[in-house]
């Protein structure tokens, strides 16, 4: 598994439009994908985002890393305050909770 994070730097008090803008066209956009795993989309504050992408591999995410750019500007150009940061990575562990729908552990990633 591989993983992406990207850091946005919103301008002020449109953090909930953040949200739904990417509930609403960028959710569908990445499930699109054959490899797409997941988002996590995180408030850090009233101007921070930050959304945590997982794919089935490097291969995957760098494919749609131009794309994913492209995508941001238009979904929430508007919103940006500064270019969008990406951070990338290979998944190395994974610990799920205790919830009905996980089982508990670590996983370990080879």
């Amino acid at each position: 598994m591989f993983a992406r994070v990207i850091t946005f730097k919103i301008k002020p008090g449109t953090a909930d439009d953040f949200r739904k803008r990417t509930e609403k066209e960028a959710v569908p956009w990445l499930r699109g994908h054959k490899e797409f795993h997941g988002l996590h989309l995180i408030r850090i504050g009233d101007t921070e985002m930050m959304a945590f992408e997982m794919w089935e591999s490097k291969a995957s995410a760098e494919a749609a890393r131009q794309e994913t750019e492209k995508r941001i500007q238009q979904i929430a150009g508007d919103l940006l305050a500064a270019r969008p940061t990406f951070t990338e990575g290979e998944q190395i562990l994974h610990a799920a909770g205790q919830e009905p729908h996980h089982r508990p552990g670590m996983h370990t990633m080879k």
